[in-house]
């Protein structure tokens, strides 16, 4: 039911976890990776229908390919450190979170400049993620990092530098209604698909269509 690793001091320590390392363990419901687990497997943790919910600490670098698939994981934040990631081509592409059909929500950690290709492409089987939290030092998305992720309904940018500056304005000219009107804005701001888009206007508005 429960799986911890430890740290290991060691310099040059590293611990790959490999593929199908923990398939089929239905009854795992808690995992403890440390910062010396730099690689994750492809389906890691396939199967695993019991684990709801997975902690990824820094120091992973390298995420496989459908490795939460048939698992009950429903949040992840991606650490920072992670600069690679496994990907197969079916009907379009699939990285670390395909096939996990419970899964609403990805953030991406601070210091995270790059989405990677098909980082959440999901072409196998039902995407449910709903919302994507970006840092904003991120400057490239690649090629098909959301592809078929058909329910994505938000993205948020995390921006506490705008943040930051906007909150410093507005100390100095407390009586700037525009400035207070940006800094109110910042945290209703919202990134949507056309679809989700489209959606909130049919329901802010259906009231008014006499249909």
């Amino acid at each position: 039911q429960t799986v911890v690793f430890q740290e290991n001091k060691a310099e040059g320590f590293k611990r790959t976890l490999g593929s199908y390392a923990f398939g089929d363990c239905t009854a795992l419901t808690d995992v403890t990776l440390s910062g010396t687990n730099t690689s994750l497997g492809n389906d890691l943790f396939n199967g695993c229908t019991s684990l709801a919910a997975l902690t990824l600490p820094e120091g992973i670098t390298h995420m496989g390919h459908a490795m939460l698939r048939n698992t009950a994981v429903e949040q992840i934040t991606v650490p920072a450190s992670v600069t690679s990631v496994s990907s197969y081509y079916s009907n379009g592409g699939n990285g670390p979170f395909a096939g996990c059909t419970t899964l609403k929500e990805v953030v991406f950690s601070e210091g995270i400049t790059q989405i990677l290709g098909s980082f959440c492409a999901m072409s196998d089987a039902e995407s449910n993620l709903e919302n994507v939290g970006i840092p904003e030092g991120v400057t490239s998305i690649d090629y098909r990092a959301f592809h078929e992720c058909l329910s994505l309904q938000t993205v948020y940018i995390n921006s506490p530098t705008i943040a930051a500056k906007l909150t410093e304005l507005v100390a100095a000219d407390p009586e700037n209604n525009h400035l207070q009107r940006q800094l109110q804005r910042l945290y209703l701001t919202k990134i949507s698909t056309v679809h989700s888009f489209c959606s909130d206007i049919l329901r802010e508005y259906a009231y008014k269509l006499d249909i």
